[in-house]
């Protein structure tokens, strides 16, 4: 089963997740919520990592209202210029290192492309920091997601 809150335009919370979770015959395996670095959803990544639940990361590159602004934040410009790779790769990178998979919306051949292409991307954990920085969502102030191998 996937929950997905794209339909509503709301997020769903732990606590309801946790509680379909319980009640569910079908335990969810992904959900879909609109996360990127202004909106990280921490608390839900790691509930979703500790239930081996899939977090598919709606806008991963920016949303719909912000006009592109997280591709060109400086610290995001700063660390694509340093590894020479663009700024959608960077923020592709950071989704994926944290266990999430991004999901992009475009119809334009070469930037479907460039997105798959990391060439070995890996940012540093200081680089990972410097782009979680960016949340300016109010319930999500917990910094990163500590991963395990």
């Amino acid at each position: 089963a996937v929950v997905s809150t794209q339909s509503t335009g709301s997020g769903v919370s732990v606590q309801q997740l946790e509680a379909i979770s319980n009640i569910a015959v079908i335990k969810p395996f992904a959900i879909q919520v609109k996360c990127n670095p202004y909106s990280p959803k921490t608390d839900l990544l790691q509930f979703c990592l500790s239930r081996d639940i899939l977090l598919i990361a709606m806008f991963p590159l920016d949303c719909l209202d912000s006009k592109g602004s997280l591709l060109k934040e400086e610290i995001v410009v700063n660390i694509a210029s340093k590894h020479k790779v663009s700024c959608a790769q960077v923020l592709l990178c950071w989704a994926l290192q944290r266990q999430t998979l991004p999901v992009v919306q475009t119809l334009n051949i070469d930037e479907i492309k460039q997105n798959i292409m990391q060439d070995g991307l890996c940012l540093s954990e200081g680089e990972m920091e410097k782009i979680h920085q960016l949340c300016k969502s109010n319930g999500d102030t917990h910094g990163l997601v500590k991963l395990t191998s």
